[in-house]
């Protein structure tokens, strides 16, 4: 089998958050940084791992907890996992994401960029835990964010373009009952119950019926319309960011 070229770390929360900053990125590599990368030969190109180098992806909700036990009773084992940063208490997410960082920092074979995908829920103090985590240690990779406002769902919003006019009437519906229009502020819908008025899988199954395909479609979009649409929901900065980080690679 041909050797990667590269190798990509992924922390996600689940697999929507995972397939959805991948497919991204995959995106970007193929269509704007190296576009003599065809569809059929990226697999052999790179790949997407958890820390152990398995294709998938490192569960957020369970990085601190593998970080202890990979870590308990070496030296800097504390200020690795449960310490301050910079003499600061950690924002919300930051002990987590330092988590998953040294996680992949100790892999036998570190990726070139580790990406982490996290639903922001309207706290914008997330994105300081990201930073805290990020200028925590001294990582031999390129750190990106994915952070999605207010959740995964409302990545899929700026993709939507309707078919028919069953679309046509579901959209009209959604801008009607939000008082404007998801696929355009999705950063407006909120994350939780789905009996909430403005909730983002509320909305996101109401456009997308809840399709496998329709959703993936919807990732399939220009990218300029993504850029174009993304700036609230933190997927323009995704973009940008992702981007950026692929050009550094030889």
């Amino acid at each position: 089998m041909t050797e990667l070229v590269w190798r990509f770390g992924v922390a996600a929360e689940d697999d929507g958050g995972f397939t959805i900053a991948t497919r991204l990125a995959d995106r970007v590599l193929c269509e704007e940084v190296h576009d003599w990368i065809e569809a059929e030969q990226l697999d052999h190109q790179r790949a997407w791992t958890d820390p152990e180098g398995e294709c998938g992806y490192l569960d957020l909700h369970v990085a601190m907890r593998r970080a202890r036990r990979r870590f308990v009773g070496r030296s800097g084992f504390s200020a690795s996992v449960h310490g301050k940063f910079g003499g600061e208490a950690g924002k919300p997410d930051a002990r987590m994401f330092r988590a998953a960082l040294v996680l992949f920092k100790d892999a036998p074979r570190p990726p070139v960029i580790v990406v982490i995908a996290r639903d922001m829920d309207s706290e914008p103090a997330k994105r300081e835990g990201f930073a805290q985590a990020q200028a925590a240690g001294d990582w031999p990779f390129i750190v990106v964010l994915a952070g999605m406002q207010p959740e995964s769902e409302a990545w899929r919003l700026p993709g939507f373009v309707p078919r028919d006019d069953a679309d046509e009437k579901a959209l009209t519906e959604a801008r009607a009952a939000l008082g404007f229009d998801p696929t355009r502020e999705p950063e407006r819908l909120t994350h939780g119950r789905q009996t909430d008025p403005k909730d983002a899988k509320r909305w996101s199954a109401h456009l997308l019926g809840d399709d496998p395909d329709r959703e993936a479609r919807c990732l399939e979009a220009p990218l300029d319309r993504l850029t174009g649409r993304g700036e609230g929901c933190g997927l323009q900065a995704y973009l940008d960011d992702v981007r950026e980080a692929l050009k550094q690679l030889r």
